[in-house]
């Protein structure tokens, strides 16, 4: 399973995006259910300064305990239907809410450089022990496309290269235009 979720996101981050009326997910600001992720995963206040995306991926070694802060974005299908598993970009990357008539899917980067996305996002997975959990994240507090997330978790690294965030816990800020 473990192996499984990081091919998923590797493949989510590294394929091509582009704005346009793909089939994909619903529309980011549509009622959204509750998550039933366990409240013990809840930061309720932010303690210390978050590092950003592109900083956590370029420099976190593996097992490194982090603080960070980005967007629930960074590609098409940013949450993993069924699983407490999503993806945030850096809040320096450009996404594409300003361009509403043009974009179907702000949320995922379209108006940003491929190669900026690689180095920009990283893959969050909420856990029981070494097994992601399966329940939808989206709804979690609020969480949904565009909002602002600051996570308190552990880095993995696998030797292929590929990096994973392993949520301890996490905040949920306002989404876009807020």
């Amino acid at each position: 399973m473990k192996s499984f979720t990081v091919a998923l996101f590797a493949s989510l981050v590294f394929l091509g995006v582009g704005c346009g009326d793909s089939k994909g997910p619903s529309e980011p600001h549509a009622s959204t259910a509750a998550s039933a992720v366990p409240e013990s995963f809840y930061l309720a206040s932010v303690d210390g300064t978050p590092r950003s995306v592109k900083d956590v991926v370029a420099n976190a070694k593996d097992g490194e305990q982090v603080l960070l802060t980005g967007r629930a974005g960074g590609n098409a299908d940013v949450f993993v239907p069924g699983r407490a598993a999503f993806l945030i970009a850096d809040l320096s990357l450009k996404d594409c809410y300003d361009m509403t008539d043009e974009c179907k899917q702000p949320w995922d980067y379209c108006c940003e450089d491929p190669e900026a996305l690689k180095t920009g996002t990283i893959a969050v997975e909420l856990r029981n022990g070494e097994r992601v959990l399966s329940s939808d994240v989206r709804g979690f507090h609020g969480l949904d496309h565009g909002h602002a997330v600051t996570i308190r978790g552990v880095v993995k690294r696998s030797a292929a290269g590929s990096i994973v965030l392993v949520a301890e816990t996490l905040n949920v800020g306002p989404g876009p235009g807020n």
